[in-house]
Parts: structure tokens; sequence; C-alpha cells
């Protein structure tokens, strides 16, 4: 393929973009790649035309990235079109002729389509998602809007448009709608003084209308509007999903399916199409998606889902964080979660204080969240994930963290326990637990009886200390699961820290051990779990891993995961009366509680994105020894033999 575009080239991924299988069309080798239809690609299309080769169009997808391209924000979205380009009415576009041929979709697409939508709406997600979300639709005096554009935009050309056509469309609005205020919306880049757009000067002329202060998004106004008039801008489709009339001055690529009152018409459009097929056509069919931290292949639910995870993250308010408290080691790869959680490395006095675990006084505290790495923690493996908890830690009972408060009093929607359901079967499938240590070799016990795993848990872990006020070391639960289950066969696997000497200084065997029938040391906890019938733990996450399995799971202790109705406890958490489903726990504790970084990008990703990071890590074993990591354990290990 021939590029002909220098933006081209600085789209991270491009390669990854045009080399994905899910096109509707075969690549040639000689195919001439030009950036749309604009003036950057005039020379591409006039060698197209000299040489008789294909011209194939790119552009940025309608979901592009969290911030404006002209700002060099990385895009995860493209569209790629080989007989025109959606913004341009004067030709076919591959988008039309998906649209067109949309009245063959099955029930299960246009179900994926409502539910897309619904999840775009209810995490407010635009093209850019740079919108100011604190902007008040209630200081509208009418719900009439009247969309701007910026000058020189190709797609106002390709509409059948021009700049008098915004003035028809803006004059059109006020004699629809006498003596009521009729609200401009400036595009982003003119608003950041970047470009100019049509209807300023005009607005400031006419009485009763009105530019809108800020950069509002659909959602933000949705429920204050009533029509929305616009030449081509996306803005009209965001606003036909978000149920409000469009009347379109120029031929956008939604315009003439008898979505939008239409000023212009072109005689290529004349079926009829629901808002579904349209937007399955285009926003599933026409565009392609690739994962922000390395290019792969990636489908919209799964964009929907990062930017939702971002925004969320976005929303926290910025803080200045002072990291002395942590060791050198991890300072070097949490200052990648700082900029996620916007917080910034300070020395001054009103920085908060950052503590790693429950123990020291902080205002901040950080823990490995729940799918950490390949390999222990404790062998100076870097984690894929962490917590940071303004209240206190998930394993901490005494008191109400940020993980028990979702739980408790943020109910999920339709969209975040479908996501949950899916991590339940993802996970499941790949097999994949905290630290993915261990052989995976098949094992087999007797069958004739009930198999409980009681998973040991290093005994001076803050979880122990502030989760287990009774019961709070192994032999004492492996001495009680006996007295209440003299029949089973049951299974101790003490904990990898401790058999591995870092931890407890390596002390795990006891007087308790008689009571168990198998001791495993070597088994993943994966696979270990699928031949076991029940989880009997203190506070292990090994009962939530259980969970997700479909196993049967006791906790003797106040683990995150009790108190909910999933689990049979024997100690009580009085604040937790809520009853949830299997999907909202992994929600809240998988997707909305941890924060996700790639290790080799140092960008921010999401849980589905970090599953499939640990699966290749799994899949590249055996690594090459690191010796600056068999230095510092040797170091650890000097100082186990010294204090013991």
């Amino acid at each position: 393929m021939l590029f002909f575009s220098y933006r081209m080239f600085r789209i991270t991924h491009l390669r990854k973009f045009i080399n994905s299988k899910r096109y509707f069309f075969q690549p040639r080798p000689l195919d001439i790649i030009g950036w749309g239809y604009t003036i950057f690609s005039k020379h591409a299309r006039w060698l197209s035309s000299v040489l008789g080769l294909r011209y194939v169009a790119l552009e940025d997808g309608f979901i592009r990235s969290i911030g404006l391209g002209v700002d060099g924000f990385p895009s995860f979205s493209l569209v790629v079109d080989d007989l025109g380009i959606y913004y341009d009415a004067r030709f076919e576009s591959r988008l039309e002729r998906l649209i067109n041929e949309s009245k063959y979709l099955n029930k299960q697409q246009i179900q994926r389509s409502v539910a897309a939508m619904s999840a775009i709406s209810e995490f407010q997600i635009t093209k850019y998602n740079t919108e100011d979300s604190s902007s008040n639709s209630k200081s509208m005096n009418s719900g009439i809007l009247v969309v701007d554009q910026t000058i020189g935009d190709a797609s106002i050309e390709g509409a059948l448009a021009d700049g008098a056509s915004f003035h028809r469309m803006l004059h059109q609005a006020v004699i629809d709608h006498p003596g009521e205020i009729i609200y401009v919306k400036a595009h982003p880049d003119v608003l950041s003084g970047k470009k100019r757009g049509f209807l300023t000067e005009l607005a400031a002329s006419l009485p009763n209308v009105k530019v809108l202060t800020g950069n509002p998004s659909i959602w933000t106004l949705a429920a204050q509007l009533e029509e929305v008039y616009t030449v081509s801008s996306l803005f009209g489709f965001e606003a036909l999903m978000a149920g409000v009339k469009v009347k379109t001055f120029g031929v956008p690529f939604y315009a003439g399916w008898g979505l939008t009152i239409d000023y212009i018409s072109i005689l290529r459009r004349s079926q009829v199409r629901s808002l579904e097929q349209v937007f399955y056509a285009a926003y599933i069919q026409y565009a392609y998606y690739c994962a922000p931290n390395n290019g792969a292949d990636i489908e919209l639910e799964e964009i929907i889902n990062f930017v939702a995870d971002r925004k969320r993250e976005a929303s926290r308010q910025e803080l200045h964080v002072n990291l002395d408290n942590i060791s050198k080691w991890k300072r070097g790869w949490i200052r990648d979660f700082l900029i996620v959680w916007r917080m910034k490395e300070a020395k001054d006095s009103g920085a908060s204080t950052v503590a790693w675990g429950r123990k020291n006084r902080a205002n901040l505290r950080i823990e490995d969240g729940f799918i950490r790495s390949v390999g222990l923690g404790v062998h100076f493996n870097r984690p894929i994930s962490l917590v940071c908890d303004r209240r206190s830690l998930y394993f901490d009972a005494s008191t109400l963290s940020d993980l028990e408060a979702s739980l408790q009093y943020e109910p999920c929607s339709d969209w975040e326990r479908m996501r949950g359901e899916y991590l339940i079967k993802e996970l499941a499938a790949v097999n994949l637990t905290k630290y993915n240590v261990g052989s995976q070799r098949p094992i087999s016990f007797p069958g004739s009886t009930s198999i409980i795993l009681v998973p040991g848990q290093v005994e001076s872990d803050g979880s122990l200390e502030f989760g287990a006020p009774n019961i709070n070391t192994n032999a004492e639960l492996l001495t009680t699961v006996r007295k209440h289950n003299l029949d089973a066969y049951i299974i101790y696997k003490p904990h990898p820290d401790v058999v591995a000497g870092q931890r407890d200084n390596g002390y795990w065997r006891n007087d308790a051990l008689m009571n168990a029938d198998h001791i495993e040391l070597d088994a993943d906890m994966g696979t270990l779990l699928h031949s076991i019938d029940e989880v009997h733990t203190l506070t292990s996450l090994t009962g939530f891993e259980a969970l997700l399995r479909g196993k049967r799971v006791t906790t003797y202790g106040i683990p995150f995961y009790s108190g909910w109705g999933l689990t049979t406890d024997i100690l009580h958490c009085r604040r937790r009366t809520r009853k949830i489903s299997l999907s909202e726990l992994v929600f809240h504790s998988l997707v909305k509680y941890p924060t996700y970084v790639c290790p080799v990008s140092g960008s921010a990703i999401s849980v589905e994105q970090a599953i499939e990071v640990v699966q290749r890590q799994l899949d590249a074993r055996p690594k090459a020894k690191n010796l600056s990591r068999i230095l510092l354990l040797a170091v650890k290990f000097l100082r186990t033999i010294v204090r013991s």
C-alpha cells in the first residue's frame, strides 16, 4: 500500500489498523492510501486516477480519542473506505452501502446496537470526549440548538453545503421558533481558538440568539433539548441517539433514512432505516478500533469500556501527593499510576500522604489489585493493577473502604452487570488468578467425598489483622475446618510468599497440618480451583477466585466479598446489608476499584486488556533471568536470615 499523507504516519498503530483482518474489502498491495477526501489527499487521488489504482480513504472514527486530534491525542478508531468517505455525499461511500444493506440485520445485531447506544448515553461518550460535563442545561431558556462547525471542514462541502447553509439554518431556526431563545453550539476547536466557525458573528447580530458558553455534550443537554439544527456535524447523530429531533441542512451520513427532517436530499438514499440499523453500520461495521496500548484489533464494546474507565478516573479531584512512605522500587512504577489517578508528586505541606497497605497513617492507601502479575510481588514483579483507597483499604473490615461503599450504595447498570458477566466467563476461560504462579499440570483427588481447599495466608499480613478478629492463624483455621467437616478431603495450600521464604520467615509448617489430607505446594491456584468443591478461608482472595468459578465459599473472617449473599459467613459485617449478584461484585471489584496500567507502555488500560497482557506473559514463559531482580531477591533473603 502506498501512503500519501504525512499526517497518517503520526497515527499510533497505523500499520495494525491497515492490516486489520476485519475489513469488508480485500486490500491490494498497490492501493493508494490518503486522508479522507480533504485537501491533504488531493495529490493521492489525482495519482490514483492517473495510474488507474484504487484510492482508499482513511479518516477518524466516530469515537476517536480522549482529547482533540489537533492536540496530538492518539486515535483508537479509524474508518477505511474503498468507495468514498462517509462525510462526502457526492459519491457512494462504503458506509452508505452498508446502511442500504442493513435491512438484513438479525435480532442479535439489533440488540447489540441497542445495548451499545445505551452505554454510550450512560457514560456520555462522544467523538473526542473533551466535553464539559459540568455544563448546566437548566440555564437554557429554550430547547432549540443550532450546531456550528469550523470553516474549512471537508464534511461541509461533502454534505453538499457551504457557508451560506449555516446562515440559512440559523435563520430557519429563528423562523421556526419565533420569540424563543436560539442557542448556538460552537465547535471545541473554535472555543480553543484553533479555528474559526461560521455563526459566531451572525449570532451576535441577531436578537434572541445566544452562543453557548463551555463545551457541553449532547448527553448534558439532552433532557433540555427539543430540536437540533445541523449541517453535517456528528453531534446531530448523537442527538438522535439521545432521542432529540434533528433537522439537517446538509447531507450527513445519517440523513436521508427517515430519521431526520432534511432540507437537502439525494436519490441514492430512498430506504427507511431504523436508528439501530444506521448505528450498527456506522459504529460496528464501518469503524475499526484498536487497543490504545498495543494496537490489537478490538470491538466497539471494548472501546466503550476503555473510555468509560478513563472518564471515571478523570472525574477524580486532582491531588498533590507525598511518596516518602513508599519504597524506591515501588515509586518507579507507581508514577505511571499517579498520572491515571490525577495525582502529582510533591513535597509541599499540603500534599496528601500515601502509604502502602493499612498499617501506616496516610490520606491515601495503595495496594495490589486482584489481577496483579505473573509472579509474586515479593519477587519484584511489577503489578499490572493497583487500588488507591481514599477511605481505608478493601481488607480492613473495621471501617468502610471505597470498595465496600460502592458495593453497598452504588447499584450497577445493565451494561455494568453485563460487563461483570463477561469478565466471569473470560477469567474462567483463561484461568487467571492474582499471581499466576505454579504448575498447570492436571491434578485429581478422590471423588467420593467433598473436596475442600483451605488456602494459607501470610499471618503477619494486614488482611488478617484487620479482617479476621477471631480465628487469625492458618493452624486455627485448619483445625476448625476439620472439626466441622470430618468426612471431607481437605487440601491445604500454603501462601506462595511464605513458601518462597519471603514472608513470616518462611514458616508454614505446623502441627495442624495433620488435619489436612493433602498439602499442595506446586499447582497454580487456577488449576487447583477447578479440582475442588469448596473453599474455606479467613480472608484470602482465593475465596473470590472460587466464586468466579462457581465454587461454594465459607468465610471465617470478613473479606471484601463476604456479607453480600454470595458466601456462607461465620462472621458478619453489619454495614453490609445489600444482596448483590456475582456480576455486580465482579464489576465493582475488578473494574471500578482498581486501576490497570500496561507494564510495557506505562499507559492506562482496561481490565479486559489487562487480562490479555497477563495471558501473553503466561504464554511467553519461561523468561530470561533478570540480574537486578536476582540481586534484590538475594538481599531480601539475607535480611530474612538476619531477622530470624
